[in-house]
């Protein structure tokens, strides 16, 4: 939802995970909720970036590559 962090949406996306009979994985968007931008998130000037379009991009594709890569989760079973 809108003005809310993976804190306040805990227990709804368990509850969810266990209705549904599926794994949820989330994060909060760089800048937002605990993430907070540092080294690992520069812009091309070398400057910590936070919340932004490119940042948006950028978390998705770490997502997406953490579920496939690292958890070995199939593309075809992964519901944006």
């Amino acid at each position: 939802g809108n003005a809310e962090d993976l804190g306040m949406m805990y227990a709804r996306m368990k509850d969810l995970a266990m209705v549904l009979g599926v794994n949820i994985m989330a994060y909060d968007y760089t800048g937002y909720g605990l993430s907070v931008p540092g080294p690992l998130h520069t812009s091309s000037a070398g400057k910590p970036e936070g919340p932004s379009e490119n940042m948006v991009y950028r978390n998705i594709e770490a997502a997406y590559r953490y579920l496939t890569t690292v958890r070995d989760v199939a593309p075809s079973d992964i519901i944006l």
